[in-house]
């Protein structure tokens, strides 16, 4: 009664058939003023009786508390929130029975809460991983949507929002029925095509306002390498679309540069070359972009001044003008050079050499 009074339903347990029905009769009877809804396996769906009388390891209603009666043990205690012994304590053999029943009890109970530790010192982990993942991913300010196989909305970060018209309720929403500022056409056929090749794809999209992000799909993974979703993200690229544009306008301008030039890192690499070097000193693009200065040439312009030059003087002063230099090329034969350098600093950190070549082989100078 008492659990019945607290809306749980119960399963009792007996330790034999007989006694299932003598109960199931006791039970009808035992007070006349009072009714406790009962009934067994004969009485029709179990989940219908509140209390459930059975002989068998079963919990069919759902019960919270499971009753061992008649010396009944059970392998499903974990399936209950609660388990009550019921024995005659006049009955020695009934009370060394249940004494037995109780140590197993408690060492079930143990176990449990063993277990019971164990998962929630899991789902706290999970919890923190999960903090740390959604810290990570508002930090990188990244438009990021997480899509499960049939590109619903299962998450996405608050960067998002700026592209699609997402809120939380949006979340098991198919994508395709989201609004978007983007101008992407083939966004669904993207992902469709990802999840079907398994590769990554990436490639640089439009707002219609004409800012431009870097859209890239890939495969969402568990770690047993399975495939249960994709994941969009979206990085915002305009400002380097610009600073591009910027330096295509810059090496056009000074491709235009009668004089050879070369712009070197700080390793003393050719990070580029106008089209005057590549024409006056026979060289090409590909054995000169990318390599160290003294290597160019088979090692033609490894010359002591020049490496004087960018070795100490650029590091010292950051320039050098006007510095005459004469040596034999390979190609081109014996060449008097005047050589002017710059270091450079760009807002990104990145250290340059500019040095520009003037052939004056032949002319006079002082």
């Amino acid at each position: 009664e008492a659990s019945l009074k607290r809306d749980w339903c119960a399963v009792v347990k007996s330790g034999n058939a007989e006694h299932v029905e003598t109960l199931n009769n006791q039970l009808w009877t035992y007070q006349r003023d009072s009714f406790l809804p009962h009934g067994t396996a004969d009485d029709g769906p179990a989940e219908a009786h509140p209390v459930y009388l059975t002989a068998d390891d079963e919990n069919p209603n759902g019960a919270h508390v499971l009753f061992l009666v008649h010396g009944a043990t059970s392998e499903k205690i974990s399936d209950f929130n609660r388990c009550v012994l019921m024995f005659d304590g006049g009955d020695e053999e009934a009370l060394t029975i249940a004494r037995g029943q109780w140590k197993e009890l408690r060492s079930v109970n143990e176990e449990l809460t063993t277990l019971n530790q164990e998962n929630q010192e899991r789902i706290d982990e999970l919890r923190q991983a999960q903090n740390n993942m959604n810290n990570l991913l508002n930090t990188l300010d990244i438009a990021t949507v997480f899509l499960d196989l049939d590109l619903n909305i299962r998450s996405f970060t608050p960067a998002a929002t700026r592209l699609f018209t997402l809120r939380n309720g949006d979340i098991g929403r198919p994508i395709q029925e989201v609004s978007t500022s983007l101008d992407y056409e083939n966004l669904t056929r993207d992902l469709g095509g990802v999840l079907e090749n398994l590769a990554r794809q990436e490639q640089d999209v439009k707002t219609k306002d004409g800012r431009w992000y870097s859209a890239r799909i890939i495969p969402y993974r568990t770690q047993d390498n399975e495939i249960t979703g994709v994941v969009l993200t979206f990085i915002d690229v305009d400002d380097n679309r610009i600073l591009e544009a910027a330096l295509d306008y810059t090496r056009s301008i000074v491709d235009t540069v009668r004089e050879p030039m070369l712009v070197l890192d700080k390793e003393l690499r050719v990070v580029s070359a106008n089209r005057s070097f590549f024409q006056d000193f026979r060289a090409s693009e590909e054995d000169t972009n990318g390599k160290h200065i003294y290597e160019l040439g088979n090692g033609q312009w490894d010359i002591p001044a020049l490496r004087t030059l960018l070795e100490k003087v650029i590091p010292k002063n950051s320039y050098f003008d006007n510095f005459l230099v004469e040596h034999d090329f390979p190609l081109i034969g014996h060449r008097k050079m005047v050589l002017n350098g710059r270091q450079l600093y760009s807002e990104f950190g990145k250290e340059r050499i500019l040095l520009a070549i003037e052939d004056v082989t032949g002319q006079n100078r002082d």
